[in-house]
């Protein structure tokens, strides 16, 4: 199903939560400013805002794929791999077959997804790392991947987020290409990986999501005609920030 327009052409869902005013669209930098007044004027703490994200899209998932099979968590470095690691505890939590990949190092990993894949360490859910080395070369990682996919019926991508910016780079390129080729529901938190979040502009390659859960706002590169093969349906999530932080970035 392909996301319904309203007549400013902005991307909507019938399933998005009610927003404040005039939360259509907001640029990378305001989503990003966004972030750093709540944390740093209001007292948030970035680690509540990655388990709000990451709590509102497994109750979302949960409710809309109740019955899904094994689900598939593919992780970045960055805070969007701490979002899918925060997904995967709580449908874990919800009774659902969870299944991680990192596509990282771990020493690259920001402070708020180590913290993150600690707990998620401690729990029975299997963690699996997507790096080269010497006795384990790329082409057996493709191959551990390619098995895991075949179990599952949903994968979620949470490798690289809006700050990212050009194509994939080597492990994560490979593992777009196997997860896009499966028969399986796509759905990309906060932006599909490869997708520049400003114009829309797809990188080769760029994950092919059947739904995006977004958050605080759709960003400019949704309304891009062309980005809609990427995008699938576009729902937009609220993350706990207060209206009083948006203002400030209007």
């Amino acid at each position: 199903m392909l996301p319904r327009l309203d007549a400013l052409g902005t991307i909507m869902s019938k399933h998005s939560p009610t927003l404040a005013r005039h939360l259509d669209v907001l640029s990378v930098e305001q989503i990003r400013r966004v972030d750093a007044i709540a944390v740093r004027d209001f007292g948030m703490c970035s680690l509540v805002l990655m388990e709000n994200a990451g709590r509102g899209c497994a109750d979302f998932i949960h409710s809309r794929w109740r019955e899904l099979g094994s689900i598939l968590i593919v992780c970045g470095p960055g805070n969007n791999g701490g979002d899918g690691l925060v997904i995967a505890r709580h449908l874990h939590a919800m009774g659902h077959a969870v299944l991680v990949w990192m596509i990282a190092e771990r020493k690259k990993l920001s402070n708020d997804t180590e913290i993150n894949l600690k707990i998620l360490e401690k729990t029975r859910i299997p963690i699996r790392w997507f790096q080269a080395s010497a006795d384990s070369p790329l082409e057996h990682k493709e191959i551990e991947l390619q098995t895991d996919v075949n179990k599952c019926t949903a994968v979620v991508d949470a490798m690289l987020g809006t700050g990212a910016s050009g194509p994939p780079r080597t492990e994560m390129a490979f593992a777009i290409r196997i997860l896009n080729q499966a028969p399986l529901v796509r759905i990309a938190i906060d932006i599909p990986t490869g997708m520049d979040a400003e114009t829309g502009v797809a990188s080769i390659p760029t994950f092919r999501a059947n739904e995006t859960l977004t958050f605080v706002a759709n960003k400019p590169g949704f309304l891009n005609p062309s980005a809609v093969c990427c995008l699938g349906s576009v729902h937009i999530l609220a993350i706990g920030v207060p209206p009083e932080v948006i203002d400030r970035v209007l």
